[in-house]
């Protein structure tokens, strides 16, 4: 028994539902009324085509009143569910050879149980995507191949049936539904119900990839403010939406301020994810002590006032893109930890006994020299290999000086609207000198300065003396590197040798500190006598 292929058309896809359901009604105008807890009725063969008819066009209905392709096709996978008897249905898809069940994507997952989980099992997962075939199971207790696999034990499953989701090659697609009650459902009927639903999802999935602005094309300003018409700037965002349909990690290097969060957002929303969370976390602004707990989460109990279970970043990033900022400021502990996650999909939060399955796709960015860091032991190398599969390189504002006047022009007109501030303009003169400048901060630094000058001319031209009062950095003050070491040694020198202290003045705390002490070479002067130090451990 095989899915029935569905033609591709260009039409949009409430389109297509609302004139099946009128079809529907002008012929078979009762069927409309029938619903799916009506369907145990229909347990005689004669009875059977008609109630899968009932159910089909109720998806159809269901999804014309969608407002999104989204609720679309969660409104079918609820259809196939009600026609099936089942508990849960997934739309489950692979890029490559489903040998492991991290190589899928999610695509969406809808739930009728009371406790509406929607972890998957993996191994069912596994089997649908590789067996590539129709397959129904009422009591999986009985099934030699599955009752002793852990997912299936862990979520007490009793009955699954799965189809593939005709879908052009090389992706592999299936609609998998499962319950904890056994025999819900009859099999031959069920399967006949599943792949009519699952020839639906697929002309939904086809009119997805045909309408107009289906595909991201690389112009002047990708998503998210990415501004841009350089010969390397249009190579990067054509880059980032090759990589953006697979499942592979990405590695973002550049300096700060050049944007990689954007890029990585881009990414996101150009893949089959987009409608899932993205989630950010900078790895250099929280203490190591808490990193663990957000990352992973944490238990009830697991520490004092963990009075609930909490999730962690990688579970709230379910479905979806979790990206990893500042990941070489990450501490060595932790990268073990973070190794394991991706290797193997699962997360076991801070005080937990049993692991959660997670399906997220890694980002990972960092201004660092991660090959530099992995020479010296400081970061580990099978961990950089994992994140690094991709690595793109975000040039710095001064390897593209050409894009400068599109980028202060859109940043003007930005800021112009959160202020409340007519919209100013640059003069001649002051592009040349933004031009002229080396821009250390890239366009963060840009902005700051342009948000001076907007803020002091009020409205209209924006004139070179209006950005005059914040010149570039003199040569004689060094690359970052050494701005960041003399920043670091000020503080130092002010906090009388107080690591601790020091951290506050920066606004950094004293972990991160004491990494980047370590990575410059910066010794802790003697404290001054009489100061008390508030360090909880000799810095090495």
């Amino acid at each position: 028994m095989s899915a029935r292929a569905v033609p591709a058309t260009r039409i949009s896809p409430p389109s297509v539902v609302r004139a099946a359901g009128e079809r529907a009604r002008a012929i078979h105008p009762e069927l409309m009324d029938v619903k799916a807890e009506h369907n145990a009725s229909c347990r005689a063969p004669s009875n059977r085509a008609s109630g899968r008819a009932a159910s089909w066009l109720e998806a159809c209905a269901r999804a014309a009143r969608a407002r999104s392709a989204k609720e679309a096709l969660e409104a079918v996978l609820l259809s196939a569910i009600e026609a099936t008897r089942s508990e849960r249905a997934f739309l489950v898809t692979s890029a490559q050879d489903a040998s492991a069940a991290r190589t899928a994507t999610i695509e969406s997952a809808v739930s009728v149980r009371p406790d509406r989980s929607r972890v998957p099992s993996s191994t069912l997962l596994r089997h649908a995507l590789s067996r590539g075939r129709p397959f129904a199971c009422t009591d999986l207790g009985q099934d030699g191949d599955l009752r002793a696999e852990g997912s299936v034990r862990s979520l007490e499953l009793r009955s699954v049936l799965s189809v593939p989701v005709p879908v052009p090659p090389p992706l592999r697609a299936a609609l998998v539904l499962d319950s904890r009650l056994p025999r819900p459902f009859e099999p031959e009927d069920a399967l006949l119900a599943a792949e009519e639903h699952a020839g639906l999802v697929a002309l939904l999935a086809s009119l997805g990839r045909d309408r107009p602005g289906g595909a991201r094309a690389t112009e002047a300003q990708g998503t998210a403010e990415l501004v841009g018409r350089s010969r390397s700037f249009l190579d990067l965002l054509a880059q980032a939406d090759r990589v953006a349909a697979t499942r592979l990690p990405v590695l973002l290097v550049g300096e700060s301020g050049t944007g990689k969060e954007l890029l990585a957002r881009r990414i996101h929303e150009a893949s089959p994810r987009r409608d899932a969370p993205f989630v950010a976390v900078n790895c250099a602004a929280l203490p190591d002590s808490l990193l663990e707990s957000e990352m992973f989460g944490a238990a009830r109990g697991a520490y004092t006032g963990a009075d609930r279970d909490r999730p962690g970043l990688f579970q709230l990033a379910h479905g979806g893109t979790l990206l990893l900022d500042e990941i070489g400021e990450m501490p060595s502990c932790l990268q073990a930890k973070l190794l394991r996650v991706l290797q193997d999909g699962r997360v076991r939060p801070l005080g937990a006994r049993a692991e959660t399955v997670v399906d997220v796709r890694v980002l990972a960015a960092t201004h660092r020299d991660l090959p530099g860091l992995v020479a010296a032991g400081r970061f580990r190398g099978d961990l950089y290999y994992r994140l690094a599969v991709v690595e793109l390189r975000v040039p710095a504002l001064r390897e593209r000086l050409e894009d400068l006047p599109a980028i202060a022009e859109h940043l003007l007109a930005r800021l112009a609207r959160a202020h409340g501030l007519p919209c100013g303009r640059l003069s001649p003169g002051a592009i040349a000198h933004l031009v002229s400048r080396p821009w250390p901060g890239n366009v963060r630094q840009l902005e700051a300065v342009l948000a001076r000058a907007l803020l002091r001319t009020g409205s209209g031209e924006i004139g070179a003396s209006d950005l005059e009062p914040h010149p570039p950095p003199s040569p004689e003050c060094g690359p970052p590197v050494t701005l960041e070491r003399a920043m670091i040694e000020a503080a130092l020198a002010e906090a009388g040798g107080v690591v601790s202290r020091a951290a506050a003045r920066i606004g950094w705390s004293r972990q991160k500190l004491q990494r980047r002490m370590a990575a410059l070479g910066i010794q802790r002067p003697p404290s001054r006598p009489g100061a008390r130090s508030s360090d909880s451990s000799t810095f090495q």
